[in-house]
């Protein structure tokens, strides 16, 4: 049997998973078949409310952490982490799942509908991973989140990356995912155009995207609908021009997606829609918005998954595109500490999340989901 202290490290964890002024938490935990040895407690430091039911489950709780090490006197009761079904089996150690409960800090009424949650949507970039790959934890929480039968999307406004690109990227990097999985924006606006029974278009994208717009003939001429996407360095003062007389002539702003600003290089970005509202703005028009925050998209979402959206559970690093939108939807919203994230985002008074967690890692335990990870 390989040693739990293996797996189950307190230092390590509490410095990655809790802020660094955390100084003392709660622990509540579960082990089945543990030794005192294979997780380096000793018995005698467990305090008032540890207690042992025998036989080969051992059931340990209150533990007070502080600073790596065990302590009988340093509780904070202010703080508190629920682990949840931490096994440590004959067979081998597994993971600890485990969540701050003060790091999710809107809590107001969460017990009142976590336990109806049946679908979650992941944002991409900034949530799931970044430039440099996947965030610790994702392979493993997306694994959770599909062990205990939630449906699982994701979804991503991006309009650089088609949705085939975005498949393989995540394969490559070991999560599971088709195209069935994968709500794009880009697809979005498709869908939205053939509803309107509208052929001619101007499109804006990036070439990696225009596939997705295959359907429709390119008129530059007399176009039915304006189609805006992320253009990175390729927006300039030309084109906005040829946006706005299209727009004011008549034709339809369609925007894939309405995103403020993201981040790439390590550096945030002026996204698609500071061009969209000056293009709103001069044409004294509204854009339809085919993404994020849209509420029919998330809705799609969650009609994907046959459930309702009040059984739909959002999480992304923008405070507005993702949590914003998912409750006009009437979804709830969960908010991730990676990614574009700033901690101004939590000034915002026009948008509450429903659950803040510091990395998509933390998100099983934070839904109270019951498993084990190898």
């Amino acid at each position: 049997m390989q040693r739990a202290d293996d797996f189950v490290r307190f230092r390590e964890p509490l410095r990655r998973l809790f802020r660094e002024d955390q100084i003392a938490v709660g622990y509540d935990v579960e082990l089945s078949s543990a030794t005192d040895g294979d997780l380096g407690v000793e018995a005698e430091r467990v305090f008032d409310g540890g207690r042992q039911t025998g036989g080969l489950r051992q059931v340990v709780s209150n533990l007070a952490i502080a600073d790596g090490d065990v302590h009988a006197r340093d509780v904070t009761a202010a703080l508190r982490v629920v682990a949840i079904d931490a096994h440590v089996c004959a067979t081998g150690a597994r993971r600890v799942a485990c969540i701050p409960w003060s790091a999710c800090e809107s809590l107001s009424g969460m017990e009142d509908w976590i336990g109806s949650v049946r679908g979650v949507v992941l944002d991409l970039d900034g949530t799931v991973y970044d430039e440099g790959g996947l965030f610790d934890g994702a392979a493993d929480a997306i694994a959770a989140l599909r062990a205990a039968g939630l449906g699982v999307k994701f979804a991503t406004n991006t309009s650089v990356q088609p949705r085939s690109t975005l498949i393989e990227r995540l394969r490559r990097q070991g999560v599971d995912a088709g195209p069935d999985d994968m709500f794009t924006a880009p697809r979005a606006a498709a869908a939205w155009l053939a509803d309107q029974g509208m052929t001619r278009v101007s499109l804006h994208v990036s070439p990696m995207t225009v596939e997705e717009f295959a359907p429709f003939t390119i008129d530059e001429q007399k176009p039915e609908a304006v189609v805006l996407g992320d253009l990175g360095d390729e927006w300039t003062v030309e084109r906005l021009n040829r946006i706005f007389r299209h727009v004011i002539g008549g034709a339809q702003l369609l925007a894939i997606q309405k995103n403020r600003y993201w981040k790439r290089g390590g550096a945030l970005c002026l996204d698609a829609g500071p061009f969209v509202a000056a293009i709103e703005y001069a044409t004294d028009t509204s854009a339809v918005v085919a993404g994020k925050p849209s509420a029919e998209f998330f809705g799609a979402a969650s009609a994907s998954m046959g459930i309702s959206p009040a059984e739909l559970v959002v999480v992304g690093d923008d405070v507005r595109t993702d949590v914003g939108g998912a409750q006009s939807a009437g979804a709830r919203g969960v908010l991730v500490k990676t990614g574009k994230f700033r901690a101004s985002d939590l000034d915002d008074t026009a948008v509450r999340p429903d659950c803040i967690i510091d990395d998509i890692g933390q998100l099983p335990a934070a839904l109270r989901l019951k498993w084990t990870s190898a």
